[in-house]
């Protein structure tokens, strides 16, 4: 039975995301790119999560060392995560503290908003290129819903955090074969060649030097 998903029909990437969504939906046997997706997808959030969890200390010693504006920013970011002991919150202040770490904003990315500005949340998806929008009723508490944007569609919801999220939309962008956003590049490029080990050995000099002090 056709889904009923308000896509487009003249974006041609919305026609992807339809395909995938079909495939989620039905027993068709997918391309071949999606087959080692699905393979894959088990394995991924784990890689990512654990990656971000065991070397958690050695990502805080090297943010923390960080000096001038991006030091400061990244002292507020992991302020907070001295102030939680929510996991997903903790391993989100990581992310984002990587982020600022390759001199990316982590703003472009993630959207916070209040049950009562869940209208404005929706208003703002038309203009979002790729995204992940969490409505949130605390600062430091488990979100009410989180949302994954690709191109002013809302893909994903009820994704249960925003690092979740950003795992469900690097998966995406890898099974799609979507360009990563230019301003996030060394983010996503940092997960695919140092988290994912996939064509690891091209990395940018920025990504090297992190790797380096990483596991020196």
């Amino acid at each position: 039975m056709e889904r009923n998903i308000p896509f487009q029909q003249s974006d041609r990437k919305a026609k992807l995301f339809k395909t995938v969504y079909d495939f989620v939906a039905s027993n068709i046997e997918p391309p071949q790119h999606i087959q080692v997706l699905r393979r894959a997808s088990a394995a991924m959030p784990m890689m990512i999560l654990g990656f971000l969890w065991i070397s958690s200390e050695k990502l805080f010693q090297i943010f923390e060392s960080t000096e001038e504006v991006k030091g400061q920013k990244i002292k507020r970011i992991l302020a907070i995560k001295d102030e939680c002991d929510n996991i997903n919150i903790r391993r989100e202040c990581v992310l984002k503290s990587l982020i600022i770490y390759l001199n990316e904003d982590p703003d472009s990315l993630f959207k916070e908003y209040l049950p009562s500005a869940v209208e404005d949340a929706e208003n703002d998806i038309v203009t979002t290129v790729m995204g992940i929008h969490t409505v949130r009723s605390h600062e430091f508490g488990e979100p009410d819903d989180v949302w994954v944007i690709i191109e002013g569609v809302k893909v994903f919801t009820n994704v249960g955090s925003a690092i979740r999220a950003f795992i469900s939309l690097f998966g995406l962008i890898y099974a799609l074969d979507l360009s990563f956003p230019e301003n996030l590049k060394y983010t996503f490029e940092f997960v695919q060649k140092i988290l994912m080990n996939l064509d690891a050995h091209r990395l940018n000099t920025k990504i090297q030097q992190l790797k380096i002090k990483l596991f020196m």
